[in-house]
């Protein structure tokens, strides 16, 4: 499975396929202007246990961390925690991940279960995805999720297709 943090300036979908198993997260982070900056980061996600390797591409602002298989995906706050924890400037996170799409009792509020963890992750659709993630619901999905807005903490369906078999 891949995921990709990082909003616009991200790791291009097209990209994701080569990366095959590994879990690679791409935060976007703002004043990480060095890597003594981002080892700040790091020291921050190492103490979460949250990856198990890193890098940095300081022309876009992005921090990546190689999850480990069994780790949880934060939510949009714990991700800002992370990056503010370290000092710097948190301006959003994008995720593809592959899961199951289940419904939930709230209106244009559905589940992503990730297989590998089992975690269920909230997500609800974008203008125009509603109808194409309601008709996904209990079928595996590769999807694009964007969690910029940490007040709602949960995250938002930007693409959508059938996860590669």
């Amino acid at each position: 499975m891949v995921v990709t943090f990082g909003l616009s300036q991200g790791m291009p979908l097209h990209a994701l396929a080569a990366v095959a198993k590994d879990r690679i997260a791409s935060v976007r982070v703002d004043g990480m202007v060095c890597y003594f900056c981002s080892s700040g980061i790091e020291k921050v996600c190492k103490l979460k246990k949250l990856g198990k390797g890193y890098s940095t591409d300081l022309s876009k602002g992005l921090f990546n961390v190689k999850l480990a298989p069994a780790a949880q995906i934060p939510n949009p706050e714990g991700f800002e925690r992370i990056v503010k924890g370290a000092g710097f400037t948190y301006r959003g996170v994008q995720i593809v991940v592959e899961g199951k799409v289940i419904a939930t009792a709230q209106k244009n509020v559905y589940g992503l279960v990730v297989p590998e963890t089992h975690q269920v992750l909230q997500i609800e659709p974008a203008a125009g995805s509603a109808r194409q993630l309601a008709a996904s619901v209990n079928r595996m999905v590769r999807v694009t999720l964007q969690g910029a807005d940490i007040k709602k903490n949960n995250w938002q369906v930007i693409a959508m297709g059938r996860k590669a078999q």
